[in-house]
């Protein structure tokens, strides 16, 4: 039953009508079972004042959906910095929560512990507000008995256990997980040895602590593709929950750029046109991101203003320079052809992908064609084979036939050139490859510099996906077997045109 007001609440009740008129005692009175209107009245006080725009009202709205059971469970978030996600989906919304809904459990995350504290002093700062407790007379205000920085709860049973990166969830229950910019920045992103820690913590010390039906919501920026957000949806991780028949485990994502750019399958979930700014009411307008993005890198512009996570290697290629055919008859009929093979194997044991990439390379026009990537994981004996069989079919083809294949022979791989030239003999010539004091990206350069000048085209088919996917973190992504094939096609390709023309 509704405790009935103290005389400290009657006069600040009366103090907000006499500033606000009637109409607040409707906000105050609909802030009980309505987080947008919560986070409205308490935009409002005197010493916290803040503009509530579209996308603030959309996030409020996406909480009060996950709040009533009919949005997911799993949530993931991101906009950009400064724009004020962290105040809508943390801040505001622990103290909402813990009114809205008594005796909850909240579990509260962050990498640093300087956040950590920040996010849960501010939580207390609501709670402990004279207009807080106009919405929430029942909670009773702070628990003082239990009022440290990290754990901290209400009179009525609803507790706030934050912790940092590396810390446990331990003690009771938790009924809404969030975890809020669990990585610093990009330094340590970066670091493939950070980004498996974090995961391994978010799920060894974070998820067993859930309650059933808990709610999980991950918010922050996107640093790089394999961040945990990128983990959490990815295909592979998707995929097992399916087969598993964990359907309410996958996360649905929501992104919110600093400048729509809707498509034809995706409109912008603010409805904003093209280009369009996410937050102008609070000074980041068309201006303040015209400087953001004059004075970031692409990839940090990418990352953290569109939500589109670039590694800081990332953008090397412009995939909007590719050109595609259809048909190989779509290439001059003077194009030689190569398959270049970045092997990947061991004598008695499966290892990594091993590629082969066939391109074509037309001396006139100056054009690189990616035709065909062949990729698997094989032991060197099968390996071996395939590669022989496949050059040896592929040299008969009576119109565009590979009469060379490249093999990168770097330490460990020299018995591969010797076994590959054995097989191949008197049908198809194999070339060594063996790089000396180059790294990937500088050997990848040429036919990088092509793209830029479009002259680079692709075949279309399956590979393709696959194949600009991994382009488009090179080198920094977790593969980069299919962007080594083609670098070494092209050193046989244009190789031989220098030793031709000299």
């Amino acid at each position: 039953m509704q405790t009935e007001l103290t005389a400290e609440q009657g006069e600040t009740r009366q103090e907000m009508v006499a500033e606000f008129g009637e109409s607040i005692l409707y906000l105050i009175a609909r802030a009980r079972f309505d987080y947008l209107a919560f986070y409205t009245l308490m935009g409002l006080r005197p010493e916290a004042r803040k503009e509530v725009g579209a996308m603030h009202e959309y996030l409020c709205g996406l909480v009060q959906d996950v709040f009533d059971g009919e949005a997911g469970k799993r949530q993931t978030s991101s906009a950009p910095p400064q724009h004020g996600k962290s105040d809508v989906l943390v801040r505001m919304c622990v103290p909402w929560l813990m009114g809205a809904r008594p005796n909850i459990q909240i579990g509260l995350a962050a990498y640093d512990y300087a956040l950590v504290e920040e996010l849960s002093l501010a939580g207390q700062s609501v709670v402990s507000h004279p207009w807080y407790s106009l919405v929430f007379p029942d909670c009773g205000g702070l628990d003082t008995g239990m009022r440290r920085i990290v754990n901290w709860g209400t009179r009525q049973g609803s507790r706030v256990r934050a912790v940092s990166f590396g810390r446990k969830l331990v003690g009771r229950r938790v009924d809404w997980f969030l975890g809020d910019d669990i990585y610093p920045g990009r330094e340590e992103v970066e670091r493939a040895t950070i980004r498996t820690k974090v995961r391994r913590w978010f799920f060894a010390d974070c998820m067993t602590r859930l309650s059933p039906n808990a709610t999980v919501w991950l918010i922050g920026t996107r640093w790089h593709p394999e961040d945990l957000q990128g983990y959490l949806h990815s295909d592979d991780y998707r995929k097992a929950l399916e087969v598993a028949g964990q359907q309410a485990e996958i996360y649905r994502h929501t992104n919110l750029p600093a400048r729509a750019c809707p498509t034809e399958e995706h409109a912008d979930l603010l409805g904003r046109c093209e280009g369009e700014a996410l937050a102008p009411e609070l000074g980041r307008d068309d201006d303040f991101l015209k400087g953001v993005k004059a004075t970031q890198p692409d990839y940090e512009w990418q990352s953290q203003y569109q939500g589109n996570p670039k590694t800081a290697s990332s953008g090397q290629v412009d995939m909007a320079r590719f050109s595609y055919i259809d048909s190989l008859d779509e290439m001059p009929e003077t194009t030689a052809l190569a398959r270049g093979w970045d092997l990947a194997a061991k004598a008695k044991q499966q290892h990594d992908f091993s590629v082969g990439a066939k391109c074509g390379w037309d001396a006139k026009t100056q054009t690189l064609y990616i035709l065909d990537i062949w990729r698997r994981k094989l032991p060197w004996p099968k390996l071996k084979k395939r590669i022989a069989d496949l050059a040896k079919l592929e040299a008969l083809d009576p119109k565009w036939p590979v009469f060379k294949i490249g093999v990168e022979a770097v330490a460990g791989f020299e018995h591969s050139y010797q076994d590959l030239r054995e097989l191949c003999k008197g049908k198809v010539r194999v070339e060594r490859r063996n790089p000396r004091g180059k790294d990937k990206l500088t050997r990848a350069m040429p036919w990088f510099n092509m793209v830029e000048a479009r002259r680079v085209i692709l075949l279309r088919a399956e590979w393709n996906k696959d194949f600009l996917a991994e382009l488009d973190v090179f080198p920094d992504g977790t593969n980069d077997d299919q962007v080594d094939g083609v670098t070494i096609a092209n050193e046989v390709l244009t190789r031989s045109l220098r030793i031709r023309h000299a």
